[in-house]
């Protein structure tokens, strides 16, 4: 994540599956690609948001670990920036257009 061959830094914070989440860089970060979501400019979404990847596998449920681990770093980043502790999108929400569908299973 810390640094895709041809993006550069790919997103700024790492979930494992045991709930560690690991900074990986600060800056923009290239996650979003095209989308939009009300509030975010249309296709810029990487200017104005952090990118948590998390190690999945696409099929199977999160672990509570990494689920727990999710909520917690959402919540602490909203609270340092004043935000709801729900101001939160997904790819599946932003970059619908591209179909992706995660966080969550591919069926």
């Amino acid at each position: 994540m810390a640094q895709h061959s041809s993006l550069g830094l790919a997103s700024q914070l790492h979930l494992a599956p045991n709930g560690v989440v690991t900074l990986c860089g600060v800056g923009v970060a290239w996650h979003a690609g095209t989308g939009s979501w009300p509030g975010i400019p249309a296709n810029n979404g990487n200017a104005v948001t952090i990118g948590i990847e998390a190690a999945h596998n696409g099929t199977a449920a999160w672990s509570e670990a990494q689920y727990g681990a999710y909520l917690k770093v959402v919540r602490a980043i909203n609270k340092r920036l004043g935000n709801p502790w729900n101001k939160v999108v997904a790819h599946k929400e932003y970059g619908a257009i591209q179909g992706k569908w995660d966080p969550g299973t591919s069926t």
